[in-house]
């Protein structure tokens, strides 16, 4: 889900204007699941991170991992 936007604020779960929320409801799990999921791709080096900014990398893999992500989540969901 992360791959779907261009870059993302990765460090804040639970605040009015907090974006991993966002993001973890699209895929179904929490913002603690979702913000232990951006560490492991950081380990593997398929994140970048600037302060709190955070962006799926290379942008090949993000592509392709964003073209899934949009076949799994209904159109609705994305549009509210």
């Amino acid at each position: 889900m992360c791959s779907l936007v261009y870059s993302f604020e990765g460090e804040t779960i639970a605040d009015d204007d907090a974006e991993l929320p966002i993001l973890a409801s699209l895929a179904r799990r929490s913002p603690d699941e979702v913000f232990q999921a951006l560490a492991e791709l950081k380990r593997r080096v398929l994140l970048q991170h600037r302060g709190p900014w955070r962006a799926v990398l290379p942008q090949a893999i993000a592509n392709r991992l964003a073209a899934t992500a949009l076949e799994n989540i209904p159109q609705a969901k994305l549009l509210a």
